[in-house]
């Protein structure tokens, strides 16, 4: 299964068609589809295109030019003699200057040349910056297009004077995960709750979409990728902390205190016992991997203080393995696969899926605003955090209007007493609302749903049975 990138690579051939140099960086995590975009590109327009390894500085040339040799021909230039030039090309090609030059020479009109992890050259050599700036001030017609994970590499980094590589850059792209809309459309045709629970458990992570097999239950997807000792992700989410952090130990234990509602920086402190400013350190470097990120929040100025400065996870696939499989590794190791499910994780899976359906409803919204027309256009949205409680999803339009959302993962329908206990809610904090977005996996009972005919405001999204089909 392949996830198009039809926008990235849109803005991919807007940077080769231009005229001028450009010097284009390639973001995202692992897993987002960089590769496969790049090599669709290179092929597309006959670039060439390096994989940086992580090695020393000079085995990291010899390797570049044996990629030169076995792939795009080292022929001895037609006007010098052989030996001659055979001199030269030596020489030359002991610098990234000298070989990408010759690239450029051996190519008639625009040059495509693209460095995967190209943050594994620079870290080991402190003349590749340079040597790239030569080389964009010295050719014409260049495209030099440099992939990077977001953690690995920053543009401090670059800022080197007098020569800035930073200065030279002139598209940043950065490929992100796709949001549930994205998801949709990739699993057209099945039920929507089913969506909802891949969603819950892989993100929007092509590399990892891949694997889920629709023809397959929820529960047998599960066991297969992350119970059984040889499921493809049984590993993956610790497989990538470990490629991106030190000291995963630590990192573990920070997210095991999140797993157990410990979310704020100073209570983090006090279950770990790590100092505050390892904290701070720590929950950075998770934000900037994309695991953890700080909950948005929405001012709605009413009776209850909110409360700010909270974290939840993100990252859907590293949630699912720190809340289900690291803490319960004997119980992997001693139970059969599937008692391994039935116990350890299907009476839980319905609380831990409802964070992400509410997340996915919020984007939902954007999908009714993209077909229907009396739909409103989102704004701001966020949480709102008081002393007493939680309004997980609000929203304001565009139009300044607040819009409150309420959203039930269970196998029981959204009731009339369901929402009424969250208006009293309301009520007590003095909070009013423009619409009201209700959200159900199963369904509303008739009672909510004859109130929702009286009350002009109130809209029912139900889940059950709902299929994309466009």
């Amino acid at each position: 299964m392949i996830i198009k990138r039809e926008k990235e690579y849109r803005q991919l051939r807007e940077a080769y068609e231009a005229k001028e140099n450009r010097l284009v960086i390639l973001s995202g995590r692992c897993k987002t589809g960089k590769t496969t975009l790049v090599k669709q590109f290179v092929q597309e327009y006959q670039g060439y295109y390096y994989q940086a390894a992580e090695c020393a500085r000079e085995r990291q040339k010899q390797l570049l030019n044996l990629c030169w040799d076995r792939f795009y021909g080292n022929e001895p230039s037609e006007e010098l003699p052989s030996a001659i030039s055979r001199i030269q090309q030596t020489v030359s090609r002991n610098t990234y200057l000298g070989i990408f030059s010759e690239m450029c020479r051996r190519r008639e009109g625009r040059t495509l040349i693209v460095i995967e992890d190209f943050n594994r050259i620079a870290k080991n050599d402190p003349d590749f910056y340079g040597d790239l700036v030569k080389l964009l001030e010295q050719e014409e017609h260049l495209m030099l297009l440099l992939t990077v994970s977001t953690l690995n590499w920053r543009e401090e980094e670059a800022n080197v004077e007098p020569r800035s590589l930073v200065g030279k850059i002139t598209d940043r792209i950065v490929l992100r995960e796709f949001g549930f809309l994205e998801i949709i459309k990739f699993f057209k045709g099945l039920p929507m709750v089913d969506v909802v629970q891949i969603y819950a458990l892989l993100g929007g992570i092509p590399g990892y979409l891949k694997y889920w097999d629709p023809d397959q239950s929820v529960r047998d997807n599960i066991i297969r990728l992350f119970v059984r000792p040889d499921g493809e992700l049984q590993n993956e989410a610790e497989r990538y902390l470990r490629s991106e952090l030190r000291e995963l130990s630590l990192y573990n234990t920070v997210l095991g205190s999140m797993q157990e509602g410990v979310v704020r920086l100073n209570e983090l402190h006090e279950r770990t016992g790590f100092g505050r400013a390892k904290i701070s350190v720590y929950m950075k470097n998770l934000r900037q991997l994309g695991v953890v990120d700080k909950c948005k929040t929405i001012d709605l100025k009413c009776q209850d203080r909110e409360k700010k400065g909270m974290y939840e996870m993100t990252d859907a696939l590293v949630h699912f393995w720190s809340h289900f499989i690291l803490p319960n590794q004997t119980a992997r190791s001693l139970l059969t696969p599937e008692h391994f499910y039935d116990q350890m994780v299907k009476p839980y899976l319905d609380a831990y899926t409802e964070v992400y359906f509410e997340r996915m409803c919020v984007q939902y919204l954007g999908l009714m605003e993209e077909y229907q027309k009396d739909t409103p256009s989102k704004g701001r949205e966020g949480a709102w955090y008081g002393e007493k409680g939680t309004i997980p999803m609000v929203m304001e339009d565009r139009e300044g209007g607040v819009l409150l959302m309420y959203a039930k993962w269970s196998a029981e329908p959204f009731t009339r007493k369901d929402l009424e206990r969250h208006l009293r809610y309301l009520v007590s904090c003095d909070i009013k609302a423009d619409q009201y977005y209700i959200f159900a996996r199963s369904g509303f009972d008739a009672g909510l749903r004859q109130k929702a005919q009286r009350v002009r405001n109130m809209h029912l999204v139900d889940f059950s049975g709902m299929r994309f089909t466009k």
